[in-house]
């Protein structure tokens, strides 16, 4: 039981990653559109 708990929070820290991640690709995108629609 003893390793589960160094095991939790390193799983906590993947995910906030991932979130971290897919916001910003999410503002990214959002960018990458506003400029393309500057060009248009």
């Amino acid at each position: 039981m003893s390793s589960d708990s160094t095991y939790i929070p390193s799983i906590l820290s993947m995910v906030k990653n991932a979130q971290t991640l897919i916001h910003t690709a999410n503002e990214n995108d959002y960018l990458e559109r506003k400029m393309l629609d500057n060009l248009i």
